[in-house]
């Protein structure tokens, strides 16, 4: 997994890629649905309770932000980014 962060008008851009499995277009619609886990079987499932991405994205939009998939490619992983505001006092 890396993790970078960039800078955006007012806005903190925060992305992460890792080299997991990557996600169907299927399962993308899906995927900040509560209780929502990808994989079709039992073999290929995740594990997890399928919270994660769904309590992010409730944060992040209470907090002004957004969270978005940028890429992603069966078998290569994917890129996920969110943004937050900066505030300046």
């Amino acid at each position: 997994i890396s993790i970078s962060i960039e800078a955006e008008s007012n806005f903190a851009k925060i992305i992460i890629k890792d080299t997991g499995t990557g996600i169907s277009d299927e399962n993308k619609k899906l995927l900040f649905r509560k209780f929502q886990r990808t994989g079709s079987n039992l073999l290929t499932r995740q594990e997890g309770t399928g919270l994660g991405l769904h309590l992010a994205n409730l944060l992040i939009a209470k907090m002004g932000g957004t969270i978005n998939i940028e890429r992603t490619e069966i078998n290569k992983g994917s890129t996920f980014s969110f943004t937050i505001p900066i505030f300046n006092n």
